[in-house]
């Protein structure tokens, strides 16, 4: 009876004694700064964060995964910390390839434009990547321009690519490409962190059998998430832009822009944006036309979300596009909390259970109850 009665109060506790927490990371890689991130890491675990620790530094990350830096106290962005998408290669006589811009760290790339013959391009990458624009093919002996990229979407719809046209009354190149839907949606960044997509290439155009080769699309801007035990200090730049689509040349399309990244930041303390300072996620604008080519779509805009103590931000900066924001609470399971059990192995990087409030005050007197009331039962 007695060994039966234990395993029931210890189930209970594991099933009911929870805190929730913010999960700031180990500390294992020290007080970061620019000088300490790499190209190649993702995942940081930080005691602190400081960029421009050594003046007005600035820190660029392309390709690769997502950005995650879990720092145990406070940050502080004196210098640009840049995401951006690359933007793409502008267009030229081919028979030449015009290359997509990267992404930003886990962004993805713009789609390229290969001259052979036509000069044909490939569309944007990830759920919204934006269309390839179609070539321009001289049928008459004459001029035929290309169709521009589609602008990649994401939080926001990308652009569609402009129609090319003939300068001898053919039938032109195909109807305008249309941009992908949106997708993706902050308030459900912890299952689904979504990076943005890639503009599509322009089509190329063709001058009575010389071709040239489009605009390339832009990459889009890259994902960052910054969990921190202190507040968050924002006095320069951040920023995870969607890259512009690359010009037209003569007669051919302009490249799709590529949507704005996700910036999603996480404070135990408070979230300040000094005046001055941008947290920017737009997309990129789309390539220019050229002669009878059609013009590349802008790309869409991409997700910010903004989490502190109290939900209310010292915001005399600008966020762009405007942020889903949450209040950090500790006894809702529904915040912008994860859920940690609570053991006596606790480190000193979580925080929040020195807030043990009412719910769990509660789950301890019921437990001790129910402990009573078994003895008295067993005494019986």
């Amino acid at each position: 009876m007695k060994e039966k009665t234990l395993l029931v109060v210890a189930l209970f506790f594991a099933l009911n004694f929870q805190v929730h927490s913010l999960d700031t990371g180990t500390g294992a890689d020290g007080a970061c700064t620019e000088a300490t991130l790499n190209a190649g890491q993702r995942t940081y675990n930080c005691t602190s964060l400081t960029i421009g620790a050594g003046g007005e530094a600035d820190f660029s990350a392309v390709g690769g995964a997502a950005l995650i830096i879990k720092v145990q106290n406070d940050v502080f962005i004196n210098g640009v910390f840049n995401l951006n998408g690359g933007n793409g290669g502008a267009g030229n006589a081919g028979p030449t390839t015009t290359t997509g811009g990267n992404g930003g760290a886990g962004g993805a790339k713009g789609g390229d434009n290969t001259c052979g013959a036509p000069c044909t391009g490939s569309s944007g990458v990830g759920t919204g990547g934006g269309g390839t624009g179609t070539a321009g093919v001289s049928q008459i002996g004459g001029i035929s321009g290309g169709s521009g990229g589609a602008g990649g979407s994401f939080g926001v719809i990308g652009g569609n690519g402009g129609q090319g046209t003939e300068d001898l009354g053919g039938a032109g190149t195909p109807a305008a490409v249309v941009a992908s839907a949106i997708y993706g949606n902050a308030n459900n960044f912890e299952t689904t962190f979504f990076s943005g997509s890639s503009g599509g290439s322009g089509g190329g155009g063709d001058n009575n059998g010389t071709l040239y080769a489009a605009g390339a699309g832009g990459g889009s801007g890259g994902n960052l998430r910054i969990i921190a035990g202190g507040d968050i200090n924002v006095n320069a730049n951040i920023t995870a832009n969607g890259g512009s689509g690359g010009a037209g040349n003569t007669h051919s399309a302009g490249g799709g822009g590529g949507s704005g990244g996700a910036i999603w930041l996480q404070s135990a303390g408070q979230i300040v944006i000094a005046g001055g300072a941008n947290i920017t996620a737009t997309g990129g604008s789309g390539g220019a036309a050229a002669g009878n080519g059609g013009a590349g779509g802008a790309g869409g805009a991409g997700l910010t979300r903004l989490g502190d103590s109290d939900g209310s931000f010292n915001n005399l900066g600008n966020v762009s596009p405007a942020p889903t924001t949450k209040t950090i609470t500790i006894s809702s399971g529904t915040s912008d909390l994860g859920v940690q059990n609570f053991n006596s192995d606790i480190s000193c990087a979580i925080r929040g259970e020195e807030n043990f409030k009412l719910p769990h005050l509660i789950t301890f007197l019921l437990g001790f109850s129910f402990i009573f009331l078994l003895g008295r039962m067993r005494a019986n």
